[in-house]
């Protein structure tokens, strides 16, 4: 007795099912030639290279003139015509969003991408494409509901993108501390060693070469202190220098790079009266080293 298909069905339709059924007998006589042809029939995502078909390139090629609306039935086509075409229902998608302003359907077709694709390398921009397609959606109903949501969504979005940066800028300008803060050191170290070395005494240097390993330390110690005494020399002439014969102002602000023994040399034309500018200065000063940019020192009578 034959099974009577409903009159809705069109002839392809009734076609498809006679055919099905004859396989279905086919594999109970005959179940060694099912699995035969079973392993044979090429299935899954591989069995049809969907960017290869005609109509999907045909598609491509109507986005490129610009004929979107052709462009949009030909990857329909392509969409009804193989189950597997995750590439068709992406570029739908984005037809939907750009071109239609439908941001309904574009969610569908993405979600439907992800479905089918869901480990591509463009699955996070689908995700990012389906959260504008909702924000336009939400924004293009009636009375405008969702306003105050999409616009806290954005403004979210704003201050995350606003926080990477400011820990970006955190982690330089540390680094530019770390970096200011050796400077710092190093410029202190060699302000202080110009200082020693201003305002330390001369000593001659040796006039015979060493006999002994005493005599031989005692050498080295005298050719430092006479490269100090050399660095001191380059450093006075360096100075401006004043004829004491002119007299000794009363006071006199300390400028940068200055020492007692600069100043001294200088109003008095030897370093004999460091410490009398010292003493006389004992408010401000608390060591002979102890000299800053802008002080006003008193410098006594000689």
């Amino acid at each position: 007795m034959s099974k009577a298909y409903p009159l809705t069905l069109d002839g392809e339709v009734l076609e498809s099912l006679i055919m099905l059924k004859r396989i279905a007998v086919l594999c109970l006589l005959y179940p060694s030639l099912c699995f035969l042809w079973v392993s044979c029939t090429p299935t899954g995502p591989d069995s049809f290279i969907e960017v290869d078909s005609a109509e999907y390139q045909a598609a491509k090629q109507k986005m490129r003139e610009g004929d979107v609306e052709a462009a949009l039935e030909l990857f329909h086509r392509v969409i009804d015509k193989y189950p597997y075409a995750p590439e068709s229902h992406l570029e739908t998608g984005v037809i939907y969003l750009r071109y239609e302003d439908e941001p309904v359907l574009a969610i569908y077709h993405f979600h439907r991408y992800l479905e089918l694709n869901p480990d591509s390398r463009e699955a996070p921009l689908v995700q990012e494409l389906i959260v504008s397609a909702k924000k336009q959606f939400a924004t293009s109903l009636p009375g405008n509901p969702f306003k105050d949501a999409v616009s806290r969504m954005e403004l979210l979005e704003t201050i995350a993108a606003l926080k990477r940066q400011v820990e970006t800028l955190n982690a330089e300008m540390l680094e530019l501390q770390r970096t200011n803060t050796s400077l710092r050191e190093r410029l202190s170290g060699t302000q202080d060693t110009m200082r020693e070395i201003l305002s330390s005494p001369a000593t001659p240097a040796a006039q015979s070469e060493p006999s002994t390993t005493a005599d031989a330390a005692d050498a080295v110690e005298t050719r430092e202190l006479v490269v100090d005494s050399q660095t001191r020399q380059a450093a006075q002439q360096q100075l401006p220098q004043t004829d004491a014969r002119d007299g000794i102002p009363e006071s006199y602000e300390v400028r940068p790079g200055d020492s007692l023994y600069a100043i001294s040399l200088r109003f008095y034309g030897s370093s004999d009266y460091i410490q009398a500018i010292f003493q006389a200065n004992r408010s401000v000063l608390h060591s002979v080293n102890d000299l800053r940019p802008g002080q006003v020192l008193r410098l006594p009578d000689r």
